[in-house]
């Protein structure tokens, strides 16, 4: 990832409901899930290309955090796309609206329905294999 931002967002929420509002969020948003590990809540997805970015890369997990969930969220350009001066100012802005849609979740003012995945990771030749440990199969 290129100039990686790294965001966070506590909540008093349980770590299975912030989960539950970060996955519903990417899954009715503009994003692709590339891995998820529904028992370690953890999720890397990606934003597509636009007029004016390459895209972004996010990895995100929720933790638990004296008695809260804390959903730490980086941010970046995707690798081997081309570079901008303006790209940590823009991977932070694109984190804080991913942020700011799962607050609104967490708070009811938006409705963000999951529809469940089984854990999975994509490998580097576009198939699909389980991810059951806590780090992402290679």
């Amino acid at each position: 990832m290129q100039a990686i931002k790294n965001k966070t967002l506590s909540s008093d929420t349980t770590t299975e409901a912030a989960f539950a509002a970060l996955l519903g969020v990417v899954q009715n948003g503009k994003f692709k899930i590339s891995a998820l590990s529904n028992e370690h809540h953890k999720i890397l997805f990606t934003s597509g290309k636009t007029a004016l970015s390459w895209g972004q890369e996010y990895i995100a997990e929720v933790v638990p955090a004296n008695g809260k969930a804390t959903l730490n969220l980086q941010c970046g350009g995707v690798d081997g796309r081309p570079k901008a001066l303006l790209d940590g100012w823009k991977n932070g802005k694109a984190a804080d609206k991913v942020l700011a849609a799962v607050q609104s979740v967490l708070t009811g003012g938006a409705s963000a329905p999951v529809e469940q995945q089984d854990s999975f990771a994509t490998a580097s030749d576009g198939s699909t294999i389980p991810w059951s440990g806590p780090d992402l199969p290679s």
